[in-house]
């Protein structure tokens, strides 16, 4: 788990069986508070965040991993997560 947050606003994040190659892998992530700018894409998601994002940054052979993340209040009934490969992306 990253312990992460921004403002003063607690916005945990973890790599969940993350897959990796042999040498150094790294992964850096950072909440954001505010909108990723980015648009659902209309067939899976129909909406998203106006008010956090995280941003995951890997480098070296760093295949595959499913995410968690939280924040400090309750989204119901939306209870998925999108993800772009750009901040402002679909």
């Amino acid at each position: 788990m990253f312990p992460v947050g921004k403002s003063g606003v607690y916005l945990p994040f973890s790599l969940v069986n993350p897959t990796t190659g042999s040498g150094s892998v790294t992964a850096q992530v950072e909440p954001f508070n505010s909108g990723s700018g980015g648009s659902a894409d209309g067939t899976g998601l129909t909406a998203i965040s106006a008010l956090e994002y995280w941003s995951l940054v890997t480098s070296g052979n760093f295949t595959n991993s499913s995410v968690s993340i939280a924040r400090p209040t309750s989204i119901a009934p939306n209870d998925a997560i999108g993800g772009g490969g750009t901040v402002n992306g679909v």
